[in-house]
């Protein structure tokens, strides 16, 4: 019931701010033209958007499986894209908190779900990474490029070590400790309240 409520009213709110900065600005949105190129880019910059979307989606959908867990990918590329939405809402964790959800639906546990919500953008920086190394090597052609050639590679092997069992799996077990206790205060407390 109480998260019924709590729906709506972020449903509320959000519109309500949507409309108000819409009324507000009203006069300038209303001046803008856009010619046959603008959309003809506004096309392509969508279509691109969906496309990269979709990637990210099919790339959590391989996280999934490589956690052992069986999805279908055009079921969870659909749940990511929707979640997606969600992303705008205030506060910013509503599309993760939509892919955790569907997740359990799905018979995921919410550690492992959790796990690949953590990971997806990990692995995103990481790809990032890896074609700012390749490209920028590519480009530089000073002698002062090769301390940003350095800094990115430095970065590049962080990022993908937190990926390796040794630093990952610590961390993991320190966030779970830490649910615990949480479980275990929460346990202590109700037959109190």
């Amino acid at each position: 019931m109480f998260k019924r409520i709590l729906r709506w009213l972020i449903l509320g709110g959000t519109l309500f701010f949507v409309t108000k900065t819409l009324k507000d600005n009203w006069l300038e949105v209303s001046a803008i033209r856009i010619d046959a190129a603008g959309w003809s880019i506004l096309a392509i910059a969508t279509g691109m958007t969906l496309l990269a979307h979709t990637w990210a989606g099919w790339v959590w959908t391989w996280i999934l499986r490589e956690l052992n867990q069986p999805v279908t990918t055009s079921h969870f590329i659909q749940v990511y894209l929707k979640t997606n939405v969600a992303k705008y809402l205030p506060g910013n964790v509503w599309h993760h908190y939509g892919r955790i959800m569907a997740a359990k639906e799905a018979q995921i546990p919410t550690m492992t779900a959790t796990l690949s919500i953590v990971l997806e953008p990990i692995l995103m920086a990481a790809a990032a990474l890896i074609i700012i190394v390749l490209l920028g090597s590519q480009f530089t052609t000073l002698k002062n490029d090769i301390n940003l050639l350095i800094l990115q590679v430095l970065a590049l092997i962080v990022v993908l070590c937190l990926f390796h069992p040794r630093f990952l799996n610590p961390i993991l077990k320190v966030v779970q400790k830490l649910k615990f206790k949480k479980l275990k205060i929460k346990i202590i407390l109700q037959p109190i309240l």
